[in-house]
């Protein structure tokens, strides 16, 4: 009874001894429905085989609503986390839903797993965002994104070990989003 109660006195030095990994976006699991086409399978390889370049860091794939934008943003998701290509991908699908960059950097952080005070202004959040992917390689999807992102008020501009793949309906907007 003794030694038991030395070990739960010690028990109490730690608060905690791991942390909870992030849970896989269940938007990015593949339906039943999907079929693996041979044109899809080499583009998803094509896009894998640039954002691992290293002087590549953004690219933006545009298109009319319904040819499979998102599926092929969530097959670039899929390899990419089956291959090991990165410490961290990120994906967001209906970006057009998040209406504001606040928003879309939040929804990086939660997916990140960042325990970030929602009460921080948006600057403060972007240099937790940058020191918490500076020493990774990150990969963040953004898919059916409809309006500018000022990717550099989000914390993902100045990050050279951050990638960004983009899906839209569109190559320019009244905006200025546009695909390089």
């Amino acid at each position: 009874m003794k030694k038991i109660e030395e070990h739960e006195n010690k028990k109490k030095e730690f608060s905690s001894v791991a942390y909870e990994a992030p849970v896989e976006d269940v938007s990015a699991i593949a339906s039943d429905g999907y079929m693996a086409f041979e044109s899809r399978i080499s583009m998803v390889k094509d896009i894998i085989t640039e954002l691992i370049k290293p002087d590549i860091n953004r690219i933006g794939v545009y298109g009319l609503g319904g040819v499979g934008k998102t599926t092929l943003a969530k097959e670039v998701y899929r390899e990419a986390v089956k291959e090991n290509l990165f410490d961290d991908v990120v994906i967001i699908l209906n970006v057009k839903e998040k209406k504001d960059d606040e928003k879309i950097q939040k929804e990086i952080t939660k997916r990140l797993g960042m325990d970030v005070d929602e009460s921080e202004d948006m600057g403060k959040r972007a240099n937790l965002l940058r020191a918490r992917i500076k020493d990774g390689k990150t990969l963040v999807i953004l898919d059916d994104v409809l309006e500018r992102i000022d990717f550099e008020a989000v914390g993902l501009v100045g990050v050279p070990n951050c990638n960004l793949f983009l899906t839209s309906r569109e190559r320019k907007r009244k905006r200025k989003l546009e695909f390089v």
